[in-house]
């Protein structure tokens, strides 16, 4: 049981010490590296990928709503169900304007199979996309309407 503590404690120090040396804060960033704080790109999708538009909502966005055109941005999260904020399920991402994490959702509750696939297949963590959509609230509530694939 001893000698079990011992090799326990020799590995945890040895992790320490390799992130340390390494400039990384946590196992997490050193088991899932990052460049400039962002996830590394994914492989390019093969095919022709579409560009996804929403089914109506959002082209007349409402009272305490604005538009926003063609952001670049970079997803930075997996995709959750819908919550308070969203219509739809949502994902995190960091537009280059502003460079803050933010938790878009998808306009259409609900949506086709065929948007759902695509946004699957497209919205993954490191993917470049240039979406357009709304801002309401105090900028709180992010609604994306359109999204399209960037090249590398």
């Amino acid at each position: 049981m001893t000698r079990i503590l011992q090799v326990a404690l020799i590995v945890a120090s040895s992790i320490v010490i390799v992130c340390f040396v390494t400039g990384k804060r946590s196992l997490s960033d050193f088991l899932h590296p990052k460049e400039g704080g962002l996830p590394a790109a994914p492989p390019p999708l093969k095919g022709d990928v579409p560009v996804l538009e929403s089914e109506g909502y959002g082209k007349d966005p409402g009272q305490g709503c604005q538009t926003f055109e063609n952001k670049l941005a970079v997803v930075i999260g997996s995709k959750r169900r819908k919550s308070e904020r969203t219509v739809g399920p949502s994902w995190e991402l960091t537009t280059e304007d502003d460079g803050q994490p933010g938790e878009f959702g998808w306009s259409d509750d609900p949506m086709s199979n065929y948007t759902s696939g695509w946004l699957d297949s497209i919205l993954i963590p490191g993917r470049r996309v240039r979406i357009s959509g709304t801002t309401c609230g105090s900028g709180g509530y992010l609604t994306m309407t359109r999204v399209e694939v960037v090249s590398p």
